[in-house]
């Protein structure tokens, strides 16, 4: 009988064991930390309103006073904040992105920020322009020096511009056409107006065509490579499954492990904003209800605040970053495979 039950009581150890594993294998690693940072955070400020005092030894010792007891709390909480956060993942990337598809006020909110982002857009490209212009003017001088003729300086010029030369070329020499082919108006420019140059058109490049611009940063760089891609199509995600298998194996891995930091970050952001908002109204209430909590107390509730509100932002900035590298694997995956050598 003993043998039995204690075979019995592995069995059941086992069993629990497996569903343990199973359910941890189905929460992806960059959802750990945005819900770890969920349970730890809420559960601290819910303390801190319970003392009616910011004070973290305390609120850490009330916490410990019964290791078994707040284990049993923490780890239910952590995996629950977990599979939220995971759940939500996607439509955290999506949201930041900008597809927002209802009406009302998020509408209005949608066109403003388009429109700033079409204003930046424009903006960027007219300081560049206008940088370009001076630099080139800057280094007339050195054409004219090196005995190129006012035409073809002329067409340099207005290529600094970006603008259409037919009517100067129209008047040039065979000869001076032949050297404008060979000549960019960049090669006699200042290195340090072209380093602020360079910087700008790199900015521009974040953004798409005029027409496919989207409210938010994120949104308009990934959008910008999306349409350079000869086979992206519009939809990013079903292009990377496609187009996986194709890329070695070091693309391969750099897409994933920038896809799982872009998915941190963004969950990462919703997480930091909930808990700005969260601690926020907690801990005012809990000033409000105590009346004799001291300055310290809340210059230290208002440094929770702001940290949190700064980690919402730098989350956002890591975001953009982490996209950049996902889209350059994505990049390396658009380029067409070597043919293979018998």
């Amino acid at each position: 009988m003993a043998d039995g039950a204690d075979a019995a009581k592995e069995g059941v150890d086992s069993g629990l064991s497996q569903l343990a594993a199973r359910v941890l294998g189905q929460l992806s690693l960059s959802a750990w930390l945005p819900g770890a940072l969920l349970a730890f955070i809420g559960t601290l400020v819910v303390t801190f309103a319970r003392q009616g005092r910011v004070d973290l030894p305390d609120a850490l010792t009330l916490l410990l006073q019964d290791k078994w007891a707040a284990v049993l709390m923490v780890l239910p909480t952590l995996v629950m904040a977990t599979l939220i956060t995971q759940a939500f993942s996607f439509e955290a990337i999506r949201t930041l992105e900008g597809y927002w598809h209802r009406g009302g006020p998020t509408r209005w909110v949608q066109r403003m920020m388009i429109e700033k982002q079409l204003e930046r857009k424009r903006s960027i490209r007219e300081a560049r322009l206008a940088l370009s212009h001076q630099a080139f003017i800057e280094s007339r001088p050195l054409w004219l020096e090196a005995k190129f003729s006012p035409a073809l300086v002329d067409a340099l010029e207005l290529a600094s511009l970006e603008l259409d030369d037919s009517g100067v070329r129209a008047r040039m020499k065979r000869s001076d056409l032949k050297k404008l082919r060979f000549h960019d108006w960049q090669s006699r420019c200042s290195p340090v107006s072209m380093a602020r140059i360079y910087h700008l058109s790199k900015a521009e490049e974040d953004f798409p065509a005029d027409h496919r611009i989207l409210p938010t940063r994120l949104g308009n760089v990934m959008r910008a490579t999306e349409d350079r891609l000869s086979a992206g199509a519009d939809d990013i995600e079903s292009y990377a499954l496609r187009r996986r298998q194709h890329a070695n194996s070091r693309v391969q891995l750099q897409h994933d492990q920038f896809r799982t930091r872009l998915d941190m970050y963004c969950t990462l952001v919703f997480v930091a904003a909930l808990l700005t908002l969260f601690t926020l109204v907690v801990l005012g209430i809990s000033r409000y209800s105590h009346n004799d909590a001291s300055w310290g107390e809340t210059a230290w509730s208002a440094g929770i605040v702001v940290g949190l509100a700064l980690l919402t932002w730098t989350s956002y900035l890591a975001a953009v970053a982490s996209a950049r590298g996902y889209l350059t694997a994505l990049i390396q995956m658009d380029v067409p495979a070597a043919p293979h050598r018998k």
